[in-house]
């Protein structure tokens, strides 16, 4: 089953912005600096990425680890002016992660 577009389904956006609210909590909770709007940047293009690959691949996006997810947010900070209060940095942070997800870890 591919999940609903969030821009196209309210309750599904809501639902996102829910669990990204919570993943980020837990990740603060933790001591990991991440900015506000990052989960939910996170899980949009994720599911974007589950509804264009719907089959899972061992070495895809599936195993994409938080650490790989903090290092990405944070090279985005620093590039940016303002980091994270950059007007920018949540469609940069969407184009860096949805190229991270093409290209898995080794």
């Amino acid at each position: 089953m591919r999940p609903p577009d969030p821009n196209q389904d309210p309750a599904f956006a809501a639902f996102v912005r829910h669990a990204a609210e919570r993943m980020e909590a837990s990740w603060r909770a933790q001591g990991v600096p991440i900015p506000p709007g990052v989960g939910e940047q996170f899980c949009r293009v994720a599911f974007e990425y589950m509804r264009d690959h719907p089959s899972s691949q061992p070495n895809s996006f599936y195993n994409f680890s938080g650490s790989r997810l903090l290092r990405i947010v944070q090279d985005v900070q620093h590039e940016l002016p303002g980091g994270a209060t950059n007007a920018a940095f949540s469609e940069t942070l969407a184009r860096r992660l949805r190229a991270a997800i093409e290209r898995p870890e080794s």
